[in-house]
């Protein structure tokens, strides 16, 4: 049975009534309109365009149609169910009616002859909504609501004008509508507003867009396809929201495909690290993106350093999201042509079958699980050491001051580098050659990834981990070291389900959030991590953290826990609930369009 939905005065209420989905779905009708009348009959969109107390009653349709048809317009002051009824008319045959083609039933406080009962019940405000035809006369009401059913009006009038133009009636309506928005505001503001959404200015494409679809950039195989993961979770999340989505594979159409979407518009535009967001026009310094209509997002999950190139050309609306609000920072202080960053962590993925994860029903296999991969500091230590001398003291000296200070971001570290060889840069070279220096980062990373898991086993730890970068491991031969085969997309997940413990060590990200302390905690793994202030702030009292400056407490907080079951499962049973709350994808997708929104109310 299809799912159907009533839009009524700025409300979506599910229906409930059998008897109502029934009337429809058995006709075939995917979105209906209410109405006193006895007869049904299929209405025309002239009909729709010139007479909005159509849907005075509301609007019936089936869940999936109002996705396609870009859900309710929350950008547009009034009017949302006639907006979207000529939306839907655009795309699907609408139907006009009679409340006594639902049979028995009470379609909500209306009893069988049409009268209303029980109306406080069901919404405030008159029967008609926002009144009746476009431009008809309004002198009773308040300027401040007229004013807001004028600017829907010049909009649908901008929006359909060639549909007028085509027969007759452009003149007649753009005449009525400017008389309607002169009983509220003066000739001029009502005039700018009416040329601003026939011309299609900026303002109106603050509402057209709201109704368009999303794109999300795909393609990426890297890091065990993990980016791919990102952006299927989060579409999904996001068409779950009322959202359409559109996809945008980069592997299998490069830049070539791009053809096909200049000139097109978007809510926004979505990548994960993606390299097509800063794709320029042949021979110009243009940015192909800004052919394209709407802002742009970029997850970022690396120090912003490696991805400079791309951040040089990047489109007009072009926004950075991340997971460490130093990376926030970074950006909005040196990558001047980004339009703004966010915080925005990746969500986790929860795992199938609610119940039992946390402890119990579930068989966790494994004491202590590592997902992280195997570097070898030493190849960084080479790579620095054939560097020429001056750089390589400066290199020195930035690693020397990582390792002292662990818990300090790689640029001030760089800094603090370059202040001892008392060397001052413009922000620019300062950038240039920090990004010559990059590696040095991992360097650090992949140094104290070891040396927590050489504490782990020489204390006689089990440490569970995956991948084959792990025979390359001085640890390769070490009895408690157990190695299994990679883990991919739901793999993975099922390995923290059946995990005690998930040991986290973060690519230097010190005030970072990542998707698996998200999926750990979704799965009922104790997370064990480093010290990151994000983490510390929001998920103090359900993680457990470690420095990396005192490394040999790491195997005394793994022998506690896995040695007291009570305390283990509390904490897995904390995070579980709060991650769900505050980690999900589902979470990630709200709070993506609310930044969305935020970004096109301050243009």
């Amino acid at each position: 049975m299809r799912e159907y939905l009533w839009l009524y005065q700025g409300k979506t209420i599910p229906v409930t009534e059998q008897a109502i989905t029934t009337a429809l779905e058995e006709r075939g009708i995917r979105a209906a309109c209410p109405w006193n009348d006895a007869d049904s009959r299929a209405l025309t969109m002239e009909e729709v365009l010139l007479d909005e107390r159509i849907t005075e009653n509301g609007i019936l349709l089936e869940a999936e149609l109002l996705r396609e048809a870009g859900g309710r317009n929350t950008r547009l002051p009034a009017k949302w169910e006639y907006e979207l009824a000529l939306r839907v008319a655009e795309k699907e045959e609408l139907v006009q009616i009679p409340f006594a083609a639902f049979g028995e039933t009470e379609f909500w406080g209306r009893s069988r002859n049409g009268q209303r009962e029980n109306e406080e019940n069901l919404c405030e405000g008159n029967v008609r909504g926002s009144g009746g035809a476009i431009g008809e006369d309004k002198d009773a009401r308040m300027p401040k609501a007229i004013w807001k059913d004028f600017c829907v009006d010049a909009y649908i009038a901008g929006r359909y004008s060639e549909f007028l133009r085509e027969r007759g009636l452009f003149e007649a309506v753009l005449e009525a509508v400017l008389e309607e928005g002169l009983t509220a505001e003066s000739a001029g503001t009502a005039g700018q507003f009416l040329e601003d959404m026939i011309a299609h200015r900026e303002q109106y494409f603050y509402y057209f867009d709201a109704t368009q679809p999303i794109l999300v950039y795909r393609g990426a195989s890297c890091c065990y396809n993990i980016l791919n993961i990102f952006a299927e979770k989060l579409a999904e999340a996001l068409e779950k929201l009322g959202n359409r989505i559109e996809f945008y594979d980069t592997e299998a159409e490069d830049v070539q495909g791009l053809a096909r979407l200049l000139g097109k518009r978007y809510k926004a535009s979505v990548g994960f690290q993606a390299w097509i967001l800063s794709a320029q026009l042949k021979g110009s310094k243009d940015s192909l993106m800004n052919r394209i209509g709407g802002p742009k997002y970029n997850f970022i999950f690396d120090h912003p350093i490696w991805m400079q190139e791309q951040l040089r050309h990047v489109p007009e609306r072009y926004y950075v999201l991340t997971h460490d609000r130093n990376y926030t920072a970074f950006v909005r202080k040196y990558d001047t042509g980004v339009k703004g960053a966010y915080l925005l962590p990746p969500g986790g993925r929860e795992p199938e079958g609610a119940e039992g994860r946390a402890e119990g029903r579930v068989r966790r296999i494994y004491d202590v699980a590592f997902l992280g991969t195997y570097g070898n500091y030493r190849e960084k230590l080479a790579v620095i050491a054939d560097c020429v001398p001056e750089v390589k003291f400066l290199a020195a000296r930035f690693l020397l001051y990582m390792k002292q200070s662990p818990n300090s971001t790689a640029e001030d570290a760089f800094q603090r580098a370059l202040d001892y060889y008392k060397i001052r840069l413009s922000q620019e070279a300062f950038l240039e050659l920090f990004g010559d220096l990059k590696a040095v980062i991992q360097c650090i990373m992949y140094y104290y990834r070891e040396k927590a898991v050489e504490q782990i086993l020489k204390a006689g730890i089990e440490l569970h981990v995956f991948g084959d970068s792990w025979k390359d491991s001085p640890f390769a031969g070490n009895p408690f070291l157990k190695m299994h085969e990679a883990v991919y997309g739901e793999d993975a997940v099922r390995v923290l389900t059946q995990s005690k413990i998930s040991l986290n060590i973060m690519a230097w990200h010190k005030d970072g959030f990542t998707e698996r302390i998200a999926e750990s905690m979704l799965a009922g793994a104790v997370v064990v991590s480093d010290y990151s202030t994000q983490l510390e702030e929001f998920y103090g009292k359900e993680t457990v953290l470690f420095n990396l400056q005192q490394l040999g407490d790491l195997p005394r907080l793994l022998t506690e826990l896995l040695c007291d079951e009570d305390r283990r499962k509390s904490l897995a049973e904390a995070a579980e609930r709060k991650a769900r709350m505050t980690a999900t994808w589902e979470v990630r997708a709200k709070e993506l369009l609310e930044i969305i929104e935020e970004e096109s109310r301050s243009r």
